[in-house]
């Protein structure tokens, strides 16, 4: 597990960061990540070319290498046009499957990684309007794909369920209404629950609806009402004994929510020390021991982390220069923390894409 010794040990000023390990992406933007099961030393990135095509690669994680990359097209259409707009990645229980979800063409492309071909593609109506995040059951029978609303009244998005199990693979199972914009969705560690978070609209600030995955029906839809603030995509983690939330929110704190009680434990300010323009999260993820919550600053171009005890920033992981990081993942036993580094060198930031690797110093 990430010992706090281990995290102190891969923090480096910004000077030593540049000899940290970076893994070019060169002719892609890397932006979500997940790491196969202990054993298989593999990274999978959900990438896009400069023309916004998707395209799945896969990283050697022993020798932070490219080992392959396929161009992800929608099997559904005829002529099988390509897919646009890779965003967020997941993985069955099994490390078998990996979905890679596309916003812009508005599906999810199903690849088989033992062969690292792609097998099928749910799109419309199974996947819609804006598929965002996405997540398999812990017993790895469904995906669970949260679906942005659209303008002007934000208030139609939908939570699409698809069987991903051989004898229906495929078939729609249920499409959750939450009232709103949902963007993320996590399980508890039963898989007895999920929880879906939901972004603003123009007549709320941000909630988190909780759903009985037996039946789909939600049992609340009111959690964290009153205290979040435009949670930001894909910015929510779940912790192990399932009685916390952790959200990134648009003013660049992590409200700490108590599940039992829906009410507000904390709110854990990830950059005290920086001007509140400077202050935007994107990925939030808990490191596997849940000792600590780590979130990327897209603004900064690092990578910052907190106490889940003490509520408080321990640590400010200065990326390389021109990093504009949003997706990150820890490797299995939380020694490894991969961070996707969406740089373009035609914008003000410039650098070149890339994926850095913090691991302890040796």
């Amino acid at each position: 597990m990430l010992a706090a010794g281990m995290l102190a040990a891969i923090v480096l000023p910004a000077s030593q960061m540049l000899g940290a390990v970076v893994i070019p992406t060169p002719g892609f933007r890397p932006e979500g990540l997940v790491v196969g099961p202990t054993g298989t030393q593999n990274l999978y990135v959900a990438g896009n070319t400069p023309a916004d095509v998707s395209t799945f690669v896969v990283i050697n994680t022993q020798f932070n290498t490219i080992t392959a990359t396929l161009t992800l097209r929608n099997l559904n259409a005829a002529g099988h046009p390509v897919d646009h707009g890779a965003t967020t990645i997941a993985e069955n229980p099994d490390g078998t499957l990996v979905f890679v979800v596309n916003s812009v063409s508005a599906d999810v492309s199903v690849i088989n990684v033992a062969t690292n071909t792609q097998i099928a593609t749910f799109s419309a109506p199974t996947i819609g309007p804006i598929p965002a995040g996405t997540r398999v059951s812990p017993d790895g029978k469904q995906l669970w794909t949260a679906c942005l609303a659209g303008p002007p009244a934000f208030n139609n998005g939908t939570v699409n369920v698809t069987s991903i199990e051989s004898l229906n693979f495929g078939t729609p199972l249920a499409l959750i209404n939450t009232g709103s914009s949902p963007n993320e969705v996590v399980f508890n560690s039963k898989g007895t629950v999920a929880y879906v978070q939901n972004g603003s609209t123009p007549t709320n600030t941000g909630f988190v609806d909780e759903v009985k995955v037996k039946n789909f029906h939600i049992l609340r839809n009111d959690i964290g009402a009153s205290h979040l603030n435009s949670p930001n995509p894909v910015s929510m983690a779940i912790a192990k004994d399932n009685a916390t939330l952790y959200i990134g929110a648009d003013s660049a704190d992590i409200v700490v929510l108590d599940v039992p009680t829906g009410d507000l434990e904390a709110n854990i300010f990830m950059f005290p020390l920086e001007p509140p323009a400077d202050q935007q999260i994107g990925q939030v993820l808990l490191s596997p021991n849940n000792k600590f919550v780590a979130a990327a600053g897209t603004t900064l171009g690092a990578v910052t982390v907190a106490s889940t005890k003490t509520k408080l920033q321990t640590e400010y992981i200065g990326l390389p220069a021109g990093a504009v990081p949003y997706f990150m993942a820890f490797s299995p036993n939380g020694s490894t923390l991969y961070v996707s580094n969406y740089n373009e060198a035609i914008s003000p930031v410039g650098g070149l894409e890339s994926i850095t690797v913090i691991t302890p110093a040796p």
